[in-house]
């Protein structure tokens, strides 16, 4: 533990805002998104999204790096969860996003589903074997 305060630390003070940040949206994400009608969900999210814009600006890489760092301690954040997380973090940068919601079959004839995000034709969270599943639906986010 006391490790990991010591590397928290030894980030600049907008990495560590923006480890907080994504690590708050993350775990409130996670919390409601199972509870929450999506459509609800997103339209509660839009609005913290536009609320406030405080802080630097961030890139989208920042927002990337944010939402990796802090994911591993929410546990169960699913791919929707970082991708809705992220979506909130860019917009709040002044950046547009689409997430993207696809799914497959799995060898057990199981079918998987898969959420990720782009911005500015990059993939911010969720690219990792994101071409094996068959988009179903996107949607645009505007900042």
């Amino acid at each position: 533990m006391l490790a990991r305060l010591s590397r928290f630390a030894a980030y600049s003070p907008a990495e560590r805002s923006l480890l907080v940040e994504a690590g708050a949206l993350l775990l409130v994400v996670r919390l409601l998104l199972r509870p929450t009608p999506f459509t609800r969900l997103r339209a509660g999210l839009d609005r913290l999204a536009r609320r406030s814009r405080r802080g630097l600006p961030r890139s989208v890489e920042q927002v990337a790096w944010g939402i990796g760092m802090a994911q591993p301690f929410v546990p169960r954040a699913s791919c929707l969860t970082q991708a809705l997380a992220a979506d909130v973090l860019l917009r709040r940068s002044g950046h547009d996003a689409l997430l993207h919601l696809g799914v497959r079959h799995a060898a057990d004839g199981a079918v998987r589903a898969h959420a990720w995000l782009e911005s500015g034709g990059r993939i911010v969270v969720g690219g990792p074997g994101h071409e094996r599943y068959e988009p179903l639906t996107s949607i645009a986010s505007t900042a």
